[in-house]
């Protein structure tokens, strides 16, 4: 498995408020929770038919210094280049926490909380190669260079 932008919500990343969009990545809650390896590990074809927070929390890891629904973004960029748009953020991470996961999941809450994950759209799955841990210590996600994605 690799890094997935959700198919059924590009709509959403271009605009279509039937899907949960439009996404106003410098102004709309974007937050990024963990998942484990059996979320990763699901099948291509079966991943590109999720839509919603809902259809990801069965695979949330749990651990100290983790709260489900994960952590909002800080410092959202939307980049725009001559043959390039990506966005970009701050690298994520859970202070004193001791978590395994294999993935993140970025999504956009809709509503004041997290008690509606039917609600909210998935955007990207960030798949880590593997499981990553913390025992005590921080879990961090470094962001890469280039952005959380670039379309060119």
């Amino acid at each position: 498995m690799s890094d997935l932008i959700y198919p059924l919500n590009k709509q959403a990343m271009l605009g279509d408020a039937t899907y949960g969009g439009p996404i106003d990545w410098d102004a709309d809650p974007i937050f990024m929770m963990l998942v484990n390896s059996t979320y990763v590990g699901t099948a291509l074809a079966t991943l590109k038919t999720h839509r919603w927070r809902s259809d990801v929390t069965s695979n949330e890891v749990s651990g100290t210094g983790y709260t489900a629904g994960g952590i909002q973004l800080a410092s959202i960029a939307y980049l725009t280049a001559t043959d390039a748009r990506s966005v970009d953020c701050n690298d994520v991470s859970w202070a004193a926490s001791t978590i395994t996961a294999a993935g993140a999941v970025i999504f956009k809450r809709v509503g004041a909380d997290m008690t509606t994950p039917g609600d909210d759209p998935i955007l990207l799955l960030l798949d880590f190669s593997g499981n990553k841990s913390s025992s005590g210590g921080s879990f961090t996600v470094v962001i890469n260079a280039s952005g959380l994605f670039q379309l060119t």
